[in-house]
């Protein structure tokens, strides 16, 4: 009873819901970038060149925008905590609309390891998205999953609060971040690290174009894939080795994004270019 009278009373009232159930919220855009994904994309006939997935460093560190300019189009469904059993999900999502011609994948090392899907991501989506299979178990989020169904079905939006002041959504799935650079970082000593097996496992069971990208970090280690992979090392930024190019030690500022999408669309375009045309 209590739980049910909770229920209706969050449907009803937004106060009561943002205050005893859950805050929707425009923090990420998981909202804003899937209302114009389903707005651009309507069937798996529609193609697009170039589908983003991945974690926070992608979704406010990869503007998709500097490839559409060129003639690419491109999308951007990253997503806070975004791990890479979580950008399968998403993929499945977003291949119900249309049919990428090429997958990119920022696979944040810091994910690599610990439970294949994220609560944080989870709940994301649930409160925010398209409501995505829930793979752990956690009461909260089957909870909130039930809550948030009953909710879309009678067709019910309470408005989400805004954005942080430092955000803005531009469109295309990206989050343009205006936070102060870092002042001072301090780097361990440099690791090498090997992509774990059942990550190669998972990206070997995708059925399309997947191109993975390690996103620049201020303190950077070894990577090592295997050799079948397509990987492009944000490391090789230019601008990577900066620090005024991040405003924490693995997100970009807004300026440092901008610069490095350009020079990640340009090594997009070379990968996927037949030199021979």
């Amino acid at each position: 009873m209590v739980i049910a009278g909770l229920f209706l009373a969050g449907l009803v009232s937004p106060f009561v819901e943002t205050h005893l159930i859950a805050k929707r919220t425009d923090q990420g855009a998981v909202k804003l970038k899937t209302e114009e994904f389903e707005a651009r994309y309507k069937t798996q006939s529609d193609t697009l060149d170039f589908l983003f997935l991945g974690s926070s460093t992608c979704y406010c560190g990869i503007n998709p925008l500097t490839l559409e300019v060129k003639g690419y189009s491109s999308f951007s469904l990253c997503s806070s905590a975004q791990t890479l059993f979580n950008s399968t999900q998403v993929l499945d999502y977003a291949t119900q609309y249309c049919t990428p011609k090429y997958v990119v994948i920022d696979v944040y090392p810091e994910l690599w390891s610990g439970p294949s899907s994220s609560l944080e991501f989870e709940r994301d989506w649930i409160i925010n998205g398209p409501s995505l299979p829930l793979e752990r178990i956690d009461p909260y989020n089957a909870f909130l999953k039930l809550y948030f169904n009953i909710s879309k079905s009678l067709g019910i939006h309470h408005i989400s609060t805004k954005e942080e002041e430092y955000d803005r959504y531009s469109g295309l799935g990206f989050v343009e971040r205006s936070l102060p650079a870092i002042k001072t970082v301090s780097c361990d000593s440099i690791r090498t690290l090997d992509f774990p097996p059942q990550l190669s496992s998972l990206v070997d069971s995708l059925k399309y174009e997947i191109i993975l990208i390690i996103p620049p970090l201020c303190c950077p280690d070894d990577y090592v894939f295997p050799e079948s992979f397509t990987v492009i090392d944000g490391g090789q930024w230019p601008g990577a080795s900066y620090k005024s190019s991040y405003y924490d030690d693995h997100h970009l500022t807004a300026s440092g994004a901008n610069a490095y999408s350009g020079w990640l669309s340009e090594e997009l375009i070379r990968l996927t270019t037949d030199p021979s045309e």
